[in-house]
C-alpha cells in the first residue's frame, strides 16, 4: 500500500514537473527572441546616436557661423530630446529582458537541484 501512495504521489510531481520544464522553455525561447531585439534596437540607436552626433556638430558650427542662439538652442534640444527618448526606450526594453533572465534562472532552479546550492561554496 505505502508503494501505490507513493507512485500517486509521483504522478503529480511528474506534471507539475513537466509543466515547468514546458514553462522554462518557452521562457528560454522568448528571452532569445528579446536578445535579438536589443541587439537591433541597440545598432540602431548607434547609428542614429552617429547621425545625432553630425547634427550636433552642424549646429555649433552654424552658431560658430553667426546662426541664431534661438535656433542652436532649439536645434540642440530637439537632438538631445529624441536621443533621451531612444535611451528611455531601450532601458525599458533591458529592464524587461534582465526580468526574463531572472524568471529562468528562478524556473531553471525549481528543477535542476544542483543550482539550489550555493555558488563558490
Amino acid at each position: 500500500e505505502e508503494d501505490e501512495e507513493d507512485d500517486e504521489e509521483k504522478v503529480p510531481e511528474a506534471k507539475e514537473a513537466k509543466q515547468v520544464r514546458a514553462v522554462h522553455a518557452h521562457v528560454v525561447w522568448e528571452i532569445a527572441r528579446a536578445e535579438d531585439d536589443i541587439m537591433q534596437v541597440h545598432r540602431d540607436h548607434i547609428d542614429q546616436k552617429m547621425a545625432g552626433i553630425k547634427e550636433e556638430i552642424k549646429a555649433i558650427q552654424a552658431l560658430d557661423d553667426k546662426d541664431s542662439v534661438d535656433d542652436y538652442v532649439n536645434k540642440v534640444r530637439d537632438i538631445l530630446s529624441r536621443q533621451r527618448n531612444e535611451i528611455d526606450s531601450i532601458m525599458v526594453k533591458l529592464g524587461s529582458l534582465q526580468h526574463m533572465l531572472k524568471d529562468e534562472d528562478d524556473l531553471a532552479r525549481t528543477f535542476t537541484p544542483q543550482a539550489n546550492k550555493p555558488r563558490g561554496r
